[in-house]
C-alpha cells in the first residue's frame, strides 16, 4: 500500500508541476489522461483491499507467502519507476515531451498487465498456499 500511495503521489506531483510550468504547452491535459489510467486502477485495488482487510481485524492477521510478497513489491516498484523514467528522460531526448509520454504506453501497458497479474495472485492466496 505504501509503495503505491507514495509512488502515485510523487508521479502526480511531478506531472502537475510540469503542467503548471507549461512543459507540455497545450498538451498538458494529455499527460493526465495518460497518467491516471496508468496508476489509478491499481491504486484503487490496493487501497480497497487494504481497507477491507483493516475492517476484518477480528479474523486475525493473515500470513502471506514471503516470496510472492517480494515479487509483487519488486514488480510494483519497477512499474512505478518506469513511469517516473518517462518524466526523467524527457530533457535528454530531442523529441517533444508529449511524444515521449504517448510512446511510453507501448511498454507500460504490458508491464501493467503483468504487474496486475502478480497483485491478483498475491491478494487471492490463502494461508494454506
Amino acid at each position: 500500500m505504501m509503495v503505491w500511495a507514495t509512488g502515485s503521489g510523487i508521479l502526480l506531483l511531478v506531472a502537475w508541476l510540469q503542467i503548471i510550468f507549461d512543459h507540455y504547452g497545450e498538451n498538458g491535459r494529455d499527460v493526465f489522461e495518460w497518467l491516471l489510467p496508468s496508476i489509478v486502477p491499481t491504486l484503487s485495488l490496493v487501497t480497497g483491499v487494504w481497507i477491507n482487510n483493516a475492517r476484518k481485524k477480528s479474523q486475525g492477521k493473515k500470513q502471506v507467502d514471503r516470496g510472492t510478497y517480494r515479487i509483487v513489491l519488486a514488480v510494483s516498484i519497477i512499474y512505478l519507476l518506469f513511469i517516473g523514467m518517462v518524466f526523467a528522460v524527457q530533457p535528454m531526448v530531442a523529441r517533444p515531451p508529449i511524444e515521449v509520454v504517448q510512446d511510453s504506453s507501448l511498454i507500460l501497458a504490458p508491464l501493467q498487465g503483468v504487474m496486475c497479474g502478480f497483485i491478483g495472485i498475491f491478494f487471492n492466496q490463502s494461508p494454506e498456499d
